[in-house]
């Protein structure tokens, strides 16, 4: 018995595809109509449901915006019951600014994964989604990545045999895995929203440029714009996430 999960706060995306899918496979929503508090919100809606099922059940997760089903999910099932799998997360898209992801995510064995399509066994993902709710970081993929490296019962679907996520880049949709994953459409909200929430990851560099935009000022004699910098990166730095710094 497998147990297919999503969770999504409105039907937006590809969310209505998911849920009405070709193969009619009951798809459980969790957090419908609750309010977004972040992506860590996400483990914390699975781990209590997961909660009460027994330990030797599977749980499929699926990212509720962005995924589709592409083939009979217990094709997966049997996929990963016959690799003797006991956790299973999806590799990510390959990048063409792996530097750019190693600042943010980093690698779990020199390959990248992504939190929005997983799967395991309930007495596995019990102990991995336990762990990632102690860490204070506001970022599932950041956790996923960490505790990939750490438990030893994680595998990585490195061939794409149950798991596909699509990159920007790819002009054609085409692969054969059972959960496909797709880029999420553009709209100023989710660039805002990716401003406050990675730039963190990179504050050392801004706060270099913020000294030397003061040095520079005071070597140029334009002392009066370091209030107005000052400000502004104050004000930058209030408003980011920092969660997981």
């Amino acid at each position: 018995m497998y147990h297919l999960i999503t969770v999504a706060t409105q039907n937006v995306g590809r969310f209505e595809e998911l849920i009405h899918n070709a193969y009619d496979t009951n798809v459980i929503v969790l957090g419908m109509g609750q309010k977004w508090t972040g992506f860590r919100m996400k483990f914390e809606l699975v781990f209590e449901y997961i909660n009460s099922l027994p330990d030797d059940a599977i749980v499929i997760f699926v990212d509720g915006y962005d995924s589709t089903i592409n083939k009979d999910p217990s094709i997966a099932v049997n996929i990963f019951k016959n690799k003797g799998y006991k956790m299973l997360i999806s590799k990510d898209f390959d990048s063409i600014s792996d530097l750019l992801r190693n600042q943010v995510f980093g690698f779990c064995n020199n390959i990248p994964v992504n939190s929005g399509l997983y799967m395991g066994y309930v007495y596995y993902l019990k102990q991995f989604i336990k762990e990632s709710l102690k860490f204070k970081c506001n970022d599932d993929q950041v956790i996923t990545t960490k505790l990939c490296n750490i438990f030893d019962y994680v595998s990585i679907d490195d061939n794409n045999d149950i798991f596909y996520n699509y990159s920007p880049f790819e002009k054609s949709y085409k692969s054969n895995a059972v959960f496909l994953s797709y880029p999420g459409s553009f709209s100023i909200h989710r660039w805002v929203r990716s401003i406050r929430e990675y730039s963190q990851f990179f504050l050392n560099k801004l706060l270099t440029l913020f000294i030397l935009s003061i040095i520079m000022c005071i070597y140029h004699q334009k002392t009066r714009y370091i209030p107005y910098i000052i400000v502004g990166f104050s004000s930058f730095y209030a408003y980011i996430d920092k969660s997981c710094i």
